[in-house]
């Protein structure tokens, strides 16, 4: 199976959240929501994307794991930009913020990065940059990084 082949791994998480159900593991439930909203997002999916970005937002608020809710919330506002509800995201992304800098969330390069989306779709480029390059610093303070969030320095040129 090749790492891009989103078709594959939506099927085999679809499997596992099913287990997650059987188990009555909402722990797992809650990871495999958002994988699963990533995998949908990735095949164009958006709007099973989003019902399963919600479910985990809703799943971990629950848990009251704070910084994996706050990634939720980020993929769910992600999800939102690529559906042009820009206003529904930039609302989540503003919320992650919130939650991600209380708890020190190593993922505050994700938040930026969405807003910086949002305000480019706007046209608002000046916002966009200055996103983009609060992205840019948090990025470099990060040891974590997962290939799903590039920084695209492309809006620094609009």
């Amino acid at each position: 199976m090749a790492p891009g082949d989103w078709g594959t791994w939506r099927r085999i998480l679809e499997q596992a959240y099913k287990a997650s159900i059987l188990q009555d593991d909402v722990n797992a439930r809650a990871e495999f929501a958002l994988l699963l909203a990533q995998a949908y997002q990735s095949l164009g999916d958006y709007q099973d994307a989003l019902e399963y970005a919600l479910l985990a937002e809703e799943l971990f608020q629950t848990l009251h794991d704070q910084t994996s809710y706050g990634l939720a919330l980020t993929r769910a506002g992600g999800i939102l930009v690529d559906m042009g509800k820009l206003d529904e995201a930039q609302a989540k992304f503003l919320v992650a913020l919130d939650i991600l800098s209380r708890v020190g969330g190593l993922e505050l390069s994700r938040v930026h990065h969405g807003l910086t989306r949002v305000h480019f779709r706007r046209g608002e480029y000046a916002a966009a940059r200055d996103q983009l390059q609060r992205a840019q610093t948090l990025k470099e303070k990060e040891s974590l990084y997962s290939g799903d969030c590039p920084i695209r320095t492309s809006y620094l040129a609009a």
